[in-house]
């Protein structure tokens, strides 16, 4: 299986994670086993969100289909999610971060799982 690599662009800046063929647990700026760059701004948020601050969920398709995170915040969907909450709405998710969104719905099984639920 090919490395996923993950861009979202906004007019602020683009943010991009890759995920790591053989991950390094101490390697710094390492986001669920890959690494997060880009604009200082959108990297930090991504962050944030990842870390376990909020939201729970985020608003993927209209009207009504929302990801919420795994409880670890550590899966290539959630940090897809992580940074369409970063754009505020506002941006462009490649075409690989939708993939790992539509994966995780296909994958999903419900609360108390380190699985994400889709509503």
């Amino acid at each position: 299986m090919a490395p996923t690599t993950i861009t979202f662009r906004t007019d602020r800046g683009v943010i991009a994670y890759s995920a790591m063929e053989r991950p390094q647990p101490d390697e710094p700026g390492r986001v669920a086993n890959g690494l997060l760059g880009g604009d200082p701004a959108l990297v930090a948020i991504v962050r944030e969100i990842l870390a376990g601050s909020l939201p729970k969920s985020v608003r993927v398709a209209e009207p009504n289909l929302d990801y919420v995170f795994t409880a670890n915040r550590d899966t290539v969907a959630d940090v897809a999610a992580a940074m369409l909450v970063a754009g505020n709405g506002r941006g462009r998710l490649s075409d690989a971060g939708w993939d790992a969104l539509d994966a995780a719905m296909a994958d999903e099984i419900g609360p108390d799982t380190n699985s994400p639920v889709i509503h």
